[in-house]
């Protein structure tokens, strides 16, 4: 993945996590606001509750990411891209190079 890319994935979870609706921020750690929300899931199909569940599993996911790097974004850091470190030294020999060692070396 490229650093824009990277970036692009970034602010698409940040602003995902900024659109959760509060009310399912308060799921616990098994995913279930209360028992009323509890019943409500058990009425619907399994695949009906997976679903919901696994969103919300996503969701929490999202949320603890965002407060791991909440810290950087606050002091108007974002994570330093790729583009701003500096590329690496090649190990690569160039076309011509290698072909002036072969035809030696043949020779």
């Amino acid at each position: 993945m490229n650093g824009v890319a990277r970036k692009k994935l970034v602010i698409t979870m940040v602003v995902r996590i900024e659109a959760w609706d509060n009310n399912e921020s308060d799921v616990g750690s098994d995913l279930y606001k209360d028992e009323d929300d509890r019943r409500k899931l058990a009425e619907m199909s399994e695949l009906q509750r997976e679903l919901i569940l696994s969103e919300r599993a996503q969701k929490k996911d999202d949320k603890s990411l965002k407060e791991k790097f909440r810290p950087k974004w606050d002091k108007g850091k974002a994570p330093q891209s790729r583009k701003e470190t500096p590329p690496l030294p090649s190990s690569r020999v160039p076309a011509r190079s290698a072909d002036r060692q072969l035809s030696r070396m043949m020779h």
